[in-house]
């Protein structure tokens, strides 16, 4: 077993997304600050061991500036894990873009359900480095930062991208995520069940 730890990137800073509103679990508004150097974050994680790291660019992810592209860049000059980047990453442009600047894999979340041709164009383009996130509120899935939920189900987009040839499947329980309970054990089982990724 591979334990990522995570970071989460807000104004520039580290942190860690609260459950604080009931009838929107998991919203981004709601976070608290863990650190204000995600550097310095990322590097602690690395002394401590761990051979990965999972980063997420909250403003991004929901098209909100501002721009973290500075405080990742620090990061990725900081430490010599491999990274995992995503949010806000929709285009070619965007996927070359970070590569280049020595993240490890890339994490589609959004484009996963709504554009699958730039997913299979960016598996086939970059092998091994394409990730796909699924994020989902009571079993459906959830896009643009969390902000809108379909009415597709967990497992059946998690059926149609596993043959695309991502390298993995992130699952995020939005219902979970920042609540201090745990992941959902139950969902995650049934999808690591499902698929072969």
């Amino acid at each position: 077993m591979i334990i990522y730890p995570s970071i989460d990137i807000k104004d520039g800073k580290c942190v860690r997304i609260l459950h604080e509103n009931e009838e929107e679990p998991g919203d981004l508004a709601h976070t608290v600050e863990v650190n204000d150097n995600p550097a310095d974050q990322a590097q602690v994680f690395e002394e401590q061991g761990f051979e990965w790291l999972h980063v997420i660019d909250l403003d991004a992810a929901k098209k909100i500036t501002p721009d973290n592209t500075v405080p990742m860049e620090e990061l990725l000059e900081r430490v010599s894990i491999p990274v995992q980047f995503g949010g806000g990453i929709r285009s070619m442009q965007d996927i070359e873009f970070w590569l280049k600047r020595g993240v490890a894999q890339v994490i589609l979340g959004t484009v996963s359900m709504k554009s699958p041709e730039l997913l299979l164009e960016a598996c086939r383009e970059f092998p091994g480095q394409i990730v796909a996130a699924i994020d989902a509120r009571d079993g459906y899935v959830a896009v643009e930062g969390w902000s809108q939920t379909t009415s597709l189900k967990l497992l059946d987009l998690a059926l149609r991208v596993e043959n695309t040839g991502v390298a993995a499947i992130i699952y995020t329980d939005i219902d979970r995520d920042g609540s201090m309970l745990g992941p959902d054990l139950d969902k995650s089982v049934d999808l690591a069940w499902a698929v072969t990724v």
